[in-house]
Parts: C-alpha cells; structure tokens; sequence
C-alpha cells in the first residue's frame, strides 16, 4: 500500500488533528479524512473513492501518484507518504493488521513495524484483551501514534524520545516515630499497619 498524505504548506490541517490521505489499493485511488482525537481511541474517518475522469486506462492510478504535485487543484500538496506491506486477518470483531514498510519524508526515512488493531464491533475490553494475548507471543510496546502522526514527526525532524515522568506529589503521612509520640501514653498493643 503506498499511502500520499497531504497538507497545506503550514501544516495547517496537521496542526489542527486532522490527517488527509490518497492511498493506492490495486486500481483505486482511496482518499481518507480522519478527524481530531476524541479521548486517545476515537477518531472519526471517512474513506471514500477518489474519481478523476481521465483514470480510466490501466496505469492511470499510478500515474496519479506520480505526478500528484501537478493535478492538485487545491492548496493541498504531498508532505509525507507511507510504504507498507500488509496482512490482513479477522480475530472475533478485532481486525489485526500486521504492518511493514517505512514513512517517507523528504530525504528522511523511518521504518514501520507495528500490529494495529482496528475494532470494527464488541468492546475495548476484548480489543485490550487480545492486545494482552499478542503482547505475551511478541515482545510489543502499545504505541498510540497513528501513521500519520509518525509521518509528521518525520517532516518535523522530531526524534523519538523517552518521556520523563515527572516526580509523584505524594501527600504526607506521618512517620513512625512520629505516629508513635503522637499516641496516647497505655499499653495497648498496636498491629502493625497493612502494606499498600
């Protein structure tokens, strides 16, 4: 799957959450909107064909895709594309798709290894689940950056980084010798306190 996203010159559609992307499926041309997060799962898409009259001979899609600077009659232009080859597989309401290819931006490149699971019906309990399963056959990290958010790290020149955890504010308890002054002067034996 060759996937072309595609923005104005200020990112302003990257900026404000949105991704939209043409990508080549055999001899169709898919043009795909995603909308902003809501909560870190829910994003809205709309996947629907994308005619072009003259797209009627044989070679035309990738035609298309060549020369996509020149028959864009928009502000939109090609900023980064994705390279992927897919498997495809149905487990219960989850599809699985395994992916492997790399983003492609400018002269950088970064490559593309993940499992992505697409719930199409049933619960995030058993979508959680069967990411649970895989984790113990494959040693996976849950990643909730989609392709086009790696794809705009790339023409950012953002690296992948750690995220610092910030030190916990913890509220204060007091300590044992403290606890102990403060207590009633009998002699009533104290259990020792559970751990949490």
């Amino acid at each position: 799957m060759v996937s072309i996203y595609l923005d104005t010159k200020n990112r302003v559609l990257g900026r404000q959450g949105l991704s939209f992307r043409l990508r080549r499926k055999e001899n169709e041309i898919l043009q795909t909107i995603k909308g902003p997060y809501r909560g870190i799962l829910n994003r809205s898409e709309r996947e629907t064909s994308f005619i072009r009259d003259q797209d009627a001979h044989p070679g035309a899609v990738d035609a298309f895709l060549r020369d996509l600077d020149r028959n864009l009659p928009t502000a939109l232009k090609p900023i980064f594309k994705t390279r992927i080859e897919r498997e495809t597989y149905q487990i219960g309401g989850v599809e699985v798709f395994l992916d492997r290819g790399e983003a492609i931006a400018g002269r950088r490149s970064s490559p593309i290894a993940e499992i992505e699971l697409k719930l199409k019906s049933g619960s995030r309990k058993g979508l959680f689940a069967l990411a649970r399963q895989i984790s113990v056959i494959v040693p996976a990290e849950l990643s909730l950056k989609s392709k086009s958010d790696r794809g705009y790290d790339l023409v950012e020149g953002a690296k992948a980084r750690a995220i610092l955890a910030q030190d916990p504010i913890l509220p204060q308890f007091p300590t044992v010798p403290e606890r102990q002054s403060a207590a009633p002067s009998s002699a009533r034996a104290c259990r020792p306190a559970a751990a949490d």
